[in-house]
């Protein structure tokens, strides 16, 4: 297979593919979110929203299957956009997009300390200092530090290390959760999900609670989205058609864990008690049956997300500098590629130190929690792309053929329905005044580059 990857070594694989796309999605989101899912919707209210998100997304995922399959082209949605509909609405792309990246990194190498501490307590040190009321110690310092070093020097290695690195860590999260989650379905009760639903028990409010459920889960399951910025270093091995089968695979894949997890906490600890837990993936077998070995794997398996995650903003990111320098949009050096290890060492260093100021800032820093707003756009844009190739190209060669146009629309629709839930007060992601005006400010930030990168050519 291949694709315009402009220098970039063709190493990824389709299990790559797949690790890079599962181990974004998941996260750490199986460790924070459950608590607070449970409590808006109950057991059912949970797997149904889950079921729910990964039926609508589907629409959305076929739409990257086809498009990114047959254009596998560096820079990802941005790059598309810059084909379909021009210069700049690529850079618009690439600007939020680049932010999303780059500023979920220092939150999840920040993340890390909290979770040494809940593995090791009895080192968890002195009070440094505080940001924003949260403390800061060394032993939340640390791990954060050692995790983006690692991470950050991995990458500088070579592109293969950082997707090998990837792979590896997705296999050690899925049997460190694996383990636990089959022993609470072998030691819990079903009756522990009872009531299924929260609420006051009526079909309307069974579906009320499910629907806000959705607002909150369907955002972890856009990993499949990371498979674009990578589309075009494919290896030999890639087939026509598997970067849509990665994709495909691996919203498949997430969906199932998220499903599996969500059942496992409230089957083994009635679900309104889990729910008052920390990090009840986690604690619910500690709390219920005294297991602290299965506290511990679950907690390892938080570090292996974290990794994911960390490699996978670090890839996207760079690959996003990496599109815009070599089309002028950026300065030349995110451009400049290693002539030993074949990769981004200027972006990678750029991306890896605002990952390493993470553990010193508030763990509720994210510098601007762009992310789904970004995220759908970006898919907005190729669902629309898709529709536009079929008109405006017919004939055009496709390695992953959606069969019903109808599918496409509805990604369309779907992507528009999100866009619109930004709006709802009280909905998971609603865009706040405050949010608005950084939106506006960042926008005006990335016109001045883009004009100013235009004037000068890169």
């Amino acid at each position: 297979m291949t694709g315009n990857s402009d220098g970039l070594p063709k190493v990824y694989s389709f299990h790559h593919y797949v690790s890079l796309a599962v181990g974004y999605a998941l996260g750490l989101g199986w460790v924070i979110i459950p608590a607070r899912m449970l409590l808006k919707g109950g057991p059912m209210g949970v797997f149904l929203a889950i079921v729910l998100s990964w039926a609508l997304l589907y629409f959305i995922a076929k739409c990257y299957a086809e498009v990114i399959s047959a254009k596998p082209v560096v820079g990802g949605e941005a790059a598309i956009a810059e084909i379909t509909y021009g210069r700049g609405i690529g850079f618009t792309i690439f600007w939020f997009l680049c932010l999303s990246y780059v500023s979920y990194g220092p939150f999840y190498a920040s993340f890390s300390g909290v979770i040494f501490e809940a593995l090791i307590p009895s080192l968890q040190s002195e009070v440094l200092f505080t940001v924003e009321g949260h403390s800061q110690r060394l032993s939340y310092i640390i791990p954060g530090l050692l995790i983006g070093a690692f991470v950050m020097a991995v990458n500088l290695r070579s592109t293969r290390a950082a997707a090998n690195l990837q792979s590896i860590s997705l296999a050690i999260l899925f049997i460190c959760v694996s383990i636990p989650v089959v022993t609470g379905f072998l030691v819990g009760d079903l009756s522990n999900l009872s009531p299924y639903f929260e609420g006051d028990g009526s079909a309307l409010s069974a579906v009320i609670v499910t629907i806000l459920v959705f607002n909150m889960m369907c955002w972890y399951l856009f990993g499949y989205s990371t498979i674009a910025q990578t589309a075009a270093e494919a290896g030999p091995d890639m087939k026509p058609g598997d970067l849509g089968r990665a994709i495909m695979l691996a919203l498949g894949i997430a969906g199932i864990f998220y499903a599996a997890v969500h059942l496992y906490v409230p089957y083994a600890m009635a679900w309104r008690d889990a729910a008052q837990l920390g990090m009840p993936t986690a604690e619910v077998l500690q709390a219920t049956y005294g297991y602290d070995w299965a506290h511990k794997l679950v907690l390892i398996g938080g570090f292996m997300g974290i990794i994911t995650t960390l490699n996978c903003c670090m890839i996207c990111a760079t690959r996003l500098l990496y599109w815009a320098a070599n089309n002028g949009l950026m300065p030349a050096w995110f451009g400049v590629i290693d002539p030993k290890s074949g990769t981004l060492k200027n972006g990678i260093k750029f991306v890896g130190f605002i990952i390493l100021a993470g553990p010193f800032l508030s763990l509720g820093w994210t510098s601007s929690n762009m992310g789904p707003i970004s995220f759908v756009f970006a898919a907005l844009l190729i669902c629309l792309a898709a529709l536009k190739m079929r008109k405006e190209n017919p004939g055009m060669a496709q390695p992953y053929k959606i069969k019903n146009t109808l599918v496409i629309c509805g990604g369309i629709a779907v992507t528009l329905s999100l866009l619109i839930s930004f709006t709802i007060p009280g909905s998971y992601e609603h865009i706040p005044l405050g949010r608005y005006a950084f939106i506006a400010i960042w926008g005006a930030i990335g016109y001045v580059v883009y004009r100013s990168q235009t004037k000068l050519g890169g």
